[in-house]
């Protein structure tokens, strides 16, 4: 093996619960909105604080009430109105039927938790035949229970064959699928593997998941009650924006389930070259047809440039020189 490297990465959750629930009271306490909406941010914030209770947050009730200040008189503002009159105690005993996530034990953090590790690999090989290694790795593949993402296979200029393939398998069988996967070829000329923690961010992102299930579920007691236009609108609207964020976090939940349970590994076929002397056969009847046509072709020039001796000396040559006699003559004569 010429060349092996390991990489490891870790990745840090970016909220948990009490940092969403924080976010959402102050966002409500720097909110300035009609009384009508402010019933609204209210019920909403007192199924938070429900929730918070369930999930074993005291601390955040307390900072919830002080960063507010508010007391029951100030939740008792909607009692005149019409729209969306409530009960406090009402509403807590409505949320508290609603879904939420099983509570964390205190004390649990993420390294308790399964792991959840993201494993990519990539062998460089050295092999007789590429085509037999392509289908020895993907029946490799299949007897792992996983299967072939891509594969191609091509031949250069030389005339030595090359080839590429990408099998997933489940990651519990990544070192045995390594393993087999070096044996296929002659010789390991490159390996390298990545691996990704990511149980953190996976936990991390179940939170906000639970934590936005809670608010949907609110919202939707909400569009129960009785209430006029407006209102019922703002409250669709807010639903509408957490269950596009319910989706994300589902989109972003169900990529980490599918690469943390499946392993991948990209395999790079190289195939042997194959020296061999050049041979030339014996052929004398073909060397004596060469050799002819050569003293054809030389006789053939010999002969075109007599040719071109003759015409260039009767019709150059000759003129030029009896010109130059004539000149000559006729000097001699005029100094006798």
């Amino acid at each position: 093996m010429e060349n092996r490297q390991i990489r490891r990465r870790h990745v840090s959750p970016s909220h948990n619960y009490e940092l969403l629930m924080e976010k959402l009271i102050v966002n409500l306490s720097n909110m300035r909105m009609p009384k009508k909406e402010w019933i609204i941010g209210a019920v909403v914030l007192v199924c938070a604080v429900a929730f918070a209770l369930m999930t074993g947050s005291p601390s955040l009730v307390a900072t919830s009430s002080n960063s507010l200040g508010l007391t029951k008189s100030d939740f008792g503002m909607a009692a005149p109105m019409d729209s969306f009159a409530y009960n406090e105690r009402a509403v807590m005993q409505e949320s508290s039927d609603l879904y939420y996530p099983e509570p964390q034990v205190a004390g649990e953090t993420a390294a308790t938790a399964d792991q959840r590790i993201i494993k990519t690999g990539y062998v460089s090989l050295q092999i007789e035949n590429v085509q037999s290694g392509i289908d020895t790795i993907s029946s490799l593949a299949e007897s792992l229970g996983g299967f072939v993402q891509s594969s191609n296979a091509g031949e250069n200029s030389q005339g030595t064959r090359y080839g590429s393939i990408t099998i997933r398998f489940p990651a519990d069988q990544y070192t045995s699928a390594l393993q087999q996967i070096r044996a296929v070829g002659v010789k390991v000329i490159d390996e390298s593997t990545d691996a990704q923690d990511v149980t953190e961010q996976y936990t991390d992102l179940q939170a906000r998941l639970g934590v936005a299930r809670g608010e949907e579920q609110a919202y939707l007691a909400l569009l129960n009650q009785s209430g006029s236009v407006s209102d019922l609108l703002s409250v669709q609207r807010e639903l509408s924006n957490v269950r596009a964020r319910i989706e994300s976090l589902q989109g972003q939940i169900q990529y980490l389930e599918n690469h943390t349970s499946y392993s991948t590994i990209t395999v790079n076929l190289q195939e042997t070259e194959r020296v061999s002397l050049p041979t030339k056969p014996f052929q004398p009847g073909q060397t004596l047809a060469v050799a002819l046509q050569s003293v054809v072709v030389v006789f053939q020039f010999l002969v075109e440039a007599l040719i071109w001796i003759v015409i260039l000396g009767i019709g150059v040559v000759l003129p030029i020189g009896l010109i130059a006699w004539l000149i000559a003559r006729a000097i001699a004569h005029k100094r006798n």
